[in-house]
């Protein structure tokens, strides 16, 4: 018995510690999730002081613009809170009444790149999701 106190001391003290250590909660938090039409509009929603948002047309298409919306975006944007566009792009024309949003979750941004213009439409954005602190 005494051969065998040194290993059950030994596993005694490793049992205690990861006893403890169990699965981390999850902490739900209540998130309001923003989709973007392109990377130009979610750059003026960045602006706006929003962290964490996806958009729609990929980055390095010669013309985002252009892009052609898939099923997949519009359960995407139908699952976000809010969906930032310009107006100009042709996803818009294409989506038609499959985008089930009222008008306060459809943010229309004028994407002109004057300073002034950019400064307006990030307070726009700033102004309706709270984060004029930002």
């Amino acid at each position: 018995m005494k051969k065998h106190l040194p290993f059950c001391l030994m596993l005694l003290a490793l049992a205690v510690p990861l006893s403890g250590q169990g699965t981390t909660e999850k902490v739900t938090e209540n998130k309001t999730t923003v989709v973007a039409s392109t990377s130009w509009t979610a750059a003026f929603a960045d602006l706006g002081g929003l962290d964490e948002l996806d958009h729609i047309a990929p980055a390095n298409l010669m013309h985002p613009p252009e892009y052609e919306i898939t099923v997949s975006d519009v359960i995407k944007i139908n699952h976000a809170d809010y969906f930032i566009y310009a107006g100009y792009e042709r996803m818009m024309q294409s989506m038609g009444d499959s985008i089930k949003k009222d008008s306060d979750a459809m943010m229309q941004i004028n994407t002109n790149n004057s300073v002034e213009n950019v400064k307006a439409q990030a307070l726009k954005i700033a102004q309706v999701m709270g984060t004029e602190e930002k």
